[in-house]
């Protein structure tokens, strides 16, 4: 596929109500596709993306969508940021991070990322679009503030009901150890590629991840590291676990669809903790993708897209046409 960039990038700062709001920013990409001819009614969504990511990860599934939206009667914009010390967000803050990262707090940054980017006021329906820890971010965004979403569609959300303590220490503890400089891009390529963490990787996402998720060492030609640190990665998995409880125990007092969408190899989700989560939302529907672990996007952004055309099409596309048809 052809590089998608977004229209704009800008910087902005984190919600006033979280941790060290008056020095943390956020880096936000907005992308806009008006169609043919004379202003339509827009479609927004937001996409928020997992621990260890950055928002470009979500590229290949925003060109999808884009190709295979075939409904002319309306424009698209999509928005992704990068969490605070994620991506761009995390050399923007380098000298004001520290072991502070709580997904209430991001979840009240993706509410001040749609206030400030006016998705509410200028678009007729709002599509949340999240993965792992955004996805308990985007649901605890809606508890918080109901009504902000027309439709989400979190992949393998990291909720938990209160009567289960999960360990994270598989996974976080890992992240605090993986490999952070390489010579080059190109090595640090041989190096992903030769991990079982990637094997099952989209190549497009590979390459994204190798040009937006590193970034290269100041005073040197070649040498790179990840834009999330190790130590940050980690502490982002240890430091909140309050959020994941609080999320999904939101559910069922929602009357905004969710569609969630599990990987069938998922380690970090299981069936039953994901059947728990579609029982505890009064009309909530739960989609396995064969073959998909944890990182679904990355491994099956084809059958994520089809996936998201389905929820718009059904909450947004059908219900604009039906009020419409009312209002005759």
């Amino acid at each position: 596929m052809a590089s998608f960039k977004p229209t704009t990038t800008f910087v902005m700062p984190t919600h006033p109500q979280t941790h060290r709001a008056s020095e943390q920013k956020l880096v936000v990409n907005r992308y806009m596709f008006p169609s043919a001819g004379y202003r339509k009614p827009k479609i927004a969504v937001l996409f928020m993306h997992a621990i260890g990511f950055t928002k470009e990860m979500w590229h290949p599934i925003m060109q999808r969508l884009l190709e295979n939206f075939r409904d002319n009667s309306f424009d698209l914009e999509f928005v992704a940021y990068d969490m605070r010390n994620h991506g761009d967000s995390a050399i923007v803050n380098e000298s004001v991070l520290d072991q502070h990262m709580d997904a209430t707090d991001n979840a009240l940054d993706a509410l001040h990322v749609i206030d400030t980017c006016n998705l509410k006021r200028d678009a007729i329906a709002l599509v949340g679009v999240a993965l792992s820890y955004g996805g308990t971010s985007l649901v605890m965004a809606e508890t918080i503030r109901p009504g902000t979403f027309n439709t989400m569609i979190p992949m393998d959300p990291i909720l938990y009901p209160n009567f289960i303590n999960p360990d994270f220490s598989p996974m976080a503890d890992p992240s605090r150890k993986r490999r952070n400089h390489w010579e080059c891009r190109e090595a640090a390529l041989h190096s992903f590629l030769s991990s079982r963490f990637c094997k099952n990787w989209d190549p497009e996402m590979m390459t994204i991840y190798i040009r937006d998720g590193l970034r290269r060492v100041p005073g040197t030609q070649s040498e790179v590291v990840l834009k999330c640190e190790p130590e940050q990665e980690y502490q982002t998995f240890m430091f909140d676990k309050h959020t994941f409880y609080n999320a999904y125990t939101g559910l069922a007092f929602m009357s905004t669809p969710v569609h969630f969408i599990f990987g069938q190899r998922s380690p970090v989700i299981s069936r039953e903790v994901g059947a728990l989560m579609v029982s505890q939302h009064s009309s909530a529907t739960g989609t396995i993708i064969p073959g998909a672990g944890h990182l679904i996007p990355m491994e099956k952004p084809d059958d994520v897209v089809r996936e998201l055309l389905r929820a718009i099409q059904v909450d947004v596309i059908a219900q604009t046409r039906q009020f419409a048809r009312a209002m005759l």
